[in-house]
Formats: C-alpha cells, structure tokens, sequence
C-alpha cells in the first residue's frame, strides 16, 4: 500500500525497499528501509525517520540523476561520495 501510494506522487520516480525489508532476514525487530528516488530534490534532503504501520522507517531520499551516474559510470570509484552512499543503499 505504502509503495502504491508513493508511486503515485508526482515527484517520486522509484521506490526500492532496502535493506532486510522484503527479505527472510526482516524480524520482528527489523526496521523498514526505503530509498526514494525524486525527479528533482526541492531541498537538500537525505534521510529522514518516520513510522509505518508502528515499524520504524528510515526513508532515504535521491534525485533519480543519482541513478543515472551509477548505472553508466564505467568507474564505479570516481562517484561522489553521495552517489556512493546511494550505490550502497542499492
């Protein structure tokens, strides 16, 4: 429901649910992650923290150009250091 609501948003172009989210490692303790790819960051944003359904959520937001670079870089060493840490959510 929640991927189904945010794909709907104008300014969302992927949601990827991260981490052990979706994965048999998810307990009852686990976290969700999410990584948001915007069409554009109206401001500098990276994280923030929230709650879905009472589970703590980290939302982790990225222009979708973050994705781009990653995908066509031919050095996955030269990115920047935020397109790293986007690389690693992946």
């Amino acid at each position: 429901m929640v991927t189904a609501r945010l794909a709907t948003h104008e300014a969302v172009e992927g949601v990827v649910w991260v981490g052990s989210t979706g994965t048999e490692q998810l307990t009852d303790a686990s976290d969700y992650d999410i990584l948001l790819f915007l069409n554009e960051m109206p401001v500098p944003l990276h994280v923030v923290f929230t709650t879905i359904d009472d589970v703590l959520t980290d939302v982790i937001f990225a222009d979708v150009d973050a994705l781009d670079r990653i995908l066509s870089s031919q050095d996955l060493s030269a990115l920047s250091a935020k397109d790293g840490n986007v690389m690693n959510w992946l």
